[in-house]
């Protein structure tokens, strides 16, 4: 039987992660990971905020909340296996005055359920004492909300491609591809 000869182009987080995985987990499959730049999360990955979302928004139940709140597990432990700076520095959802509370109210609500741990709801003198520098009448209290290096991320994702015998081609644009049945 031949081998599974596949390419993946784009060397940011998500392609990184897919060929890493064909590499790791499809038998007799030969990867190629083909990135235009001359390095690894040179577009969106590497120009993102680095927050990795605790699931505050996502309609309980639904594919993207199970997915997030599965995610987080899994970038932590990635994270800690390979070295990679992981910060559970909090984020805090203000409410500017009373007509922002029912929004505030239904994003606790979604979080509750959706089992982001936790979640409260502050007023202003306690949203002061986390973040001196804004200005609320309510917030809702992330404090397990993080941050991340997601190009670190990337390049540890590329280092396990490698050790599954991938290939990375970086600098290398694909500018067509072919068919051809064999």
């Amino acid at each position: 039987m031949s081998r599974l000869r596949t390419a993946v182009v784009g060397g940011g987080i998500i392609g990184t992660a897919v060929a890493r995985h064909l590499a790791q987990r499809v038998d007799d499959a030969e990867v190629t990971l083909f990135e235009k730049e001359p390095h690894l999360a040179g577009h969106q990955t590497g120009h993102n905020s680095g927050v990795v979302h605790a699931g505050l928004y996502y309609e309980p139940g639904s594919l993207k909340a199970t997915l997030c709140r599965r995610g987080v597990s899994l970038l932590q432990e990635f994270a800690a296996r390979h070295g990679i700076p992981y910060e559970e520095c909090g984020k805090v959802v203000v409410a500017l005055d009373e007509t922002e509370f029912a929004r505030l109210d239904a994003i606790h609500e979604r979080s509750v359920a959706n089992g982001v741990p936790g979640m409260r709801m502050l007023d202003g003198d306690e949203l002061r004492e986390i973040e001196p520098h804004a200005a609320g009448a309510r917030a809702l209290h992330s404090p397990h909300t993080a941050i991340i290096d997601y190009p670190a991320a990337t390049t540890a994702l590329a280092d396990e491609l490698r050790d599954a015998g991938g290939t990375l081609h970086l600098g290398h644009a694909v500018k067509r591809i072919e068919d051809h049945d064999s």
